[in-house]
């Protein structure tokens, strides 16, 4: 995750800064490295896009156990650690309206040449063949 944020990083704008922090020692994750890469790319971008002028990002990374309020909201989720990526940004944000859609193929709040609504789409369908929840 280090390495790919780091290339993130230098893919920004220089009125974008980047701010990565993981929890010390290794985290191990059982899956395709290239599909997590492009869940963090997507994730980072969609920030990037939603940042007009000087912004801030942030990415972290940790461990974070399973509690019974989370597993009742995600039954389908077994009780243990997982991984937790949280990506933020300073933008504009999200509107009350699109939300529901966000995940939905070919959704995009993009104009047509600006996105084709397949980015978070492709990160949901990455995250729960792995398991997790976005």
């Amino acid at each position: 995750m280090s390495e790919s944020t780091n290339l993130i990083a230098r893919s920004l704008p220089v009125t974008i800064e980047l701010d990565y922090s993981a929890s010390a020692g290794p985290l191990l994750v059982r899956g395709n490295r290239s599909q997590l890469e492009r869940v963090l790319f997507n994730l980072c971008f969609n920030a990037r896009d939603a940042i007009s002028g000087d912004g801030r990002m942030t990415v972290q990374l940790h461990a974070t156990e399973m509690d019974k309020d989370l597993q009742a909201s995600y039954p389908e989720l077994q009780h243990g650690q997982y991984a937790l990526i949280q990506v933020s940004d300073n933008g504009c944000g999200i509107d009350e309206a699109s939300l529901p859609r966000i995940f939905e193929p070919f959704f995009t709040t993009k104009r047509k040449e600006q996105g084709s609504g397949l980015g978070l789409a492709n990160c949901y369908s990455i995250v729960t063949q792995h398991g997790g929840i976005i």
